[in-house]
C-alpha cells in the first residue's frame, strides 16, 4: 500500500468481492484505517480510501 502511495497513488477502491482480503488480512484493514480517511463505505458495494493525507492531517 504504502509503494502505491509513494508513486503517486490518491486513492484506493475495494470492490465488494475484494472485502474478503480485509477478513483474511484484518491488518490490512487496520493500516488503512489508521493512515488514511474512507471516503464512501457500502456494504454491498465497495470502500473508497483516500490516500492523500493521513486522517490526523485532514482539516475538518
Amino acid at each position: 500500500m504504502e509503494q502505491l502511495h509513494s508513486k503517486g497513488a490518491e486513492f484506493l477502491l475495494a470492490p465488494h468481492n475484494a472485502f474478503g482480503l480485509f477478513e483474511r488480512y484484518p491488518e490490512l484493514k487496520g493500516h488503512l484505517d489508521k493512515r488514511y480517511r474512507l471516503l464512501a463505505s457500502e456494504e454491498n458495494t465497495c470502500l473508497i480510501y483516500d490516500l492523500r493525507e493521513a486522517p490526523d492531517m485532514v482539516k475538518g
